[in-house]
């Protein structure tokens, strides 16, 4: 049985200004729903790279089609399938939870499908590879006759290979999709390491415990609990979600011996409060919904502590030279004393109704920084006003501060394992976690 796909109806409207604006073609990413049938949402052209265009058609006319002045030409296709991959990984990284690059399109005369389809196959080779697609599907946009042509690549096709045609269809799809939002505070406490290695390992540990607190949440919202028996469409609008997360010391983590056995030289808090949003529809489950929206938010820390991460290891190669050292680097001269470093701030731009893009504020950038990047990668005029910063924080910044008993973290010995706290009071508190959760599901059925 073939794949079913469908479009939003506004396709539709997006050809009609491409022949408006006679365009010969145009290439771009397929955003939108994975699922049992997937939906596309929107479509996103690949912009120019300076004075290159990532698609340009030639036309071939051979002695028989000179003969034939009705016949049509035969057309070829170049695409600069570089820089189409790099920029569908970039956006990839800005879509919020529920959101998928789906695949690519393709505009053009019909005579030009044939020659582009194994370069087209080549940057979906690319993309999956980069782990920056969730689908591979084509889908093939004829500027003669405004048909729509769209076909799977299984997993591991050759890119000279038939691929099979699926069926598809535009209708109505943006409606029916809504965006749910919650905020979560993060509140981790790490040791400054001289060692690189041994700071990126204990990170990677703090990041999997802090992650496994937000999948272990319960997620309410209008006084439902999260389950499968509710769905988007049954709560009322704004679609505000509460996550409940079990403390920090019931997700012990672990280290390995080179990160016990650093020299540690202080302590670093990397605070902030994540504003997390997914596109969720609404026949989805609320237990579903609160899924994507978890997904999100494991995506977004992950991208944050990566920034400050690559910030770190730059600054420490000049600082090797004799510049600043980062903050996640400093020593603290006193132990009462703890270096404060709010992580990355996300900002969004929307682009169509319920669709919008993020990024994030790393050390130095201001919104209008932001907006310049936006701009470049999703070829849209982006004003500043539009620009959504539900987190209401500038750039990321740090501070030193006094060190309080409730956030202290014992310093990392070289015969004990960093623990947050013993097995004891992790058990007690798994309790308390679990008869809390107990009690607040008894009190919305009631």
């Amino acid at each position: 049985m073939a794949p079913v796909c469908q479009g939003d109806e506004s396709f539709g409207q997006h050809v009609e200004l491409l022949l408006q604006s006679r365009v010969n073609a145009e290439v771009g990413m397929l955003i939108g729903r994975p699922g049992n049938r997937d939906t596309f949402l929107l479509l996103l052209p690949t912009p120019h790279e300076g004075n290159t265009a990532p698609v340009e058609l030639q036309s071939v006319t051979d002695s028989a089609s000179k003969k034939n002045k009705k016949a049509q030409p035969d057309a070829q296709v170049q695409l600069a399938v570089d820089s189409i991959t790099e920029h569908a990984a970039q956006v990839a990284a800005m879509l919020p939870g529920g959101l998928s690059a789906m695949g690519l399109y393709l505009y053009g005369p019909e005579a030009a499908f044939a020659s582009a389809t194994s370069q087209l196959c080549k940057a979906l080779e690319s993309m999956v590879a980069a782990s920056s697609i969730h689908a591979e599907k084509l889908l093939f946009i004829s500027s003669q006759s405004r048909k729509f042509l769209c076909k799977h690549r299984a997993a591991g096709t050759s890119s000279s290979a038939t691929l099979p045609v699926c069926e598809f269809k535009l209708a109505p799809s943006l409606s029916g999709f809504s965006i749910m939002t919650c905020r979560h505070t993060v509140n981790m406490t790490l040791p400054i390491l001289d060692n690189m290695q041994a700071l990126s390992t204990n990170v990677e540990a703090l990041i999997a415990a802090e992650c496994q607190r937000i999948n272990n949440s319960i997620g309410s919202t209008q006084g439902s609990i999260a389950s499968s028996s509710t769905t988007v469409g049954d709560l009322q609008q704004p679609l505000q979600v509460e996550l409940l997360c079990p403390p920090s010391c019931c997700c012990a983590t672990t280290e390995a011996a080179d990160v016990r056995e650093a020299s540690v030289s202080g302590r670093v808090v990397l605070e902030g409060v994540l504003h997390g949003r997914a596109v969720v529809h609404k026949k989805d489950t609320l237990s579903t919904a609160v899924d994507l929206l978890k997904a999100d938010l494991v995506s977004s820390l992950q991208a944050r502590l990566d920034i400050i991460m690559a910030e770190a290891e730059e600054v420490l190669e000049s600082s090797e030279a004799g510049g600043a050292r980062h903050a996640i680097l400093q020593s603290t001269s006193e132990s009462s004393t703890y270096i404060s470093l709010r992580l990355p701030t996300r900002v969004f731009f929307p682009v169509q109704d319920t669709l919008s893009f993020c990024d994030y504020l790393a050390s130095g950038e201001s919104l209008a920084d932001a907006t310049c990047k936006l701009q470049s990668l999703l070829g849209k005029q982006a004003d500043l006003s539009q620009m959504q910063n539900p987190e209401g924080t500038g750039e990321a910044t740090h501070s030193t501060k006094q060190m309080q008993l409730w956030t202290a973290c014992p310093v990392p010995h070289k015969t004990q394992p960093y623990l947050p706290c013993n097995l004891t009071t992790t058990i007690l508190l798994s309790t308390v976690v679990a008869l809390s959760a107990a009690a607040v599901a008894l009190y919305f059925q009631m």
